[in-house]
């Protein structure tokens, strides 16, 4: 049996992807007015035996294009 999607799918693993992410640190681009990404360990694994990270801002929708 042919399904729709598995030709689709090798038409897709012909092309070339490019990979647009960015890790979400103090780096990560922004427009200028945003607060920058701020991003703090508040516990780990070794000390704590767990990990937290704290990310701000909470609000920002961030776009990498």
């Amino acid at each position: 049996m042919s399904y729709p999607l598995w030709k689709q799918l090798e038409q897709l693993k012909t092309l070339t992807w490019v990979d647009l992410t960015h890790a979400f640190d103090e780096t990560i681009p922004c427009f200028s007015e945003f607060e920058r990404a701020k991003v703090s360990t508040l516990f780990n694994v070794q000390d704590d035996g767990f990990y937290v990270q704290n990310w701000k801002p909470r609000y920002t929708v961030w776009y990498t294009y």
